[in-house]
């Protein structure tokens, strides 16, 4: 080919044919377009459509399931928790049921500070004072058993007691007033 002579149509053709094939028109693009928004309309329409059944079930559900269960039993209140069977250990609450179940004692309320005694007791189980005040309120309560058995136990918690003599003396008094047999307690 020479600088003036132009391509001849038989060059030409198969080249051109080939760039017309591969070409994108504005007409495809929009169809291909149209062709995916159709395609994500659909997906959408059926994750709508499954979300649907989905949330819409489970209230029918439900509601069947409470009618099959029939009527809800009446409320019941709950139990309360079991109360420890062995003593707890709290010197502090201890000290405080002595010192409260004193006031109720030189109050004259013997119900209130025999109460306030046993917790003490149980709080601290060898602590001797509540013992003996356990003691004091039972016999000015009237009953001497009660008083004669708490008396006893804080001789046997408190072995060294400096007021051992005086207590021995006393549940010997209250043995005989109340008919008792004595006790042969150790004195020392």
């Amino acid at each position: 080919m020479s600088a003036g002579e132009f391509p001849t149509a038989g060059n030409l053709v198969p080249q051109a044919t080939f760039m017309i094939a591969k070409r994108i028109t504005p007409a495809k693009t929009m169809r291909s377009a149209w062709h995916r928004m159709h395609v994500m309309k659909v997906v959408f329409a059926v994750i709508a459509a499954l979300l649907v059944s989905c949330f819409a079930a489970r209230p029918a559900a439900a509601q069947e399931s409470a009618l099959d269960k029939g009527p809800a039993p009446p409320y019941t209140d709950p139990e309360p928790p079991l109360a420890p069977t062995e003593p707890t250990y709290d010197p502090l609450r201890a000290d405080k049921s002595v010192e409260i179940g004193t006031f109720y004692l030189k109050r004259g309320n013997y119900d209130a500070a025999i109460e306030r005694f046993q917790d003490a007791t149980h709080f601290q189980p060898k602590l001797a004072r509540p013992y003996s005040l356990l003691g004091e309120a039972y016999e000015r309560k009237g009953e001497v058993d009660k008083a004669l058995a708490a008396y006893r136990k804080y001789l046997e918690v408190y072995r060294t007691a400096p007021d051992r003599e005086k207590i021995l003396k006393h549940i010997e008094k209250l043995e005989s007033q109340s008919g008792h047999a004595p006790s042969k307690q150790k004195s020392g």
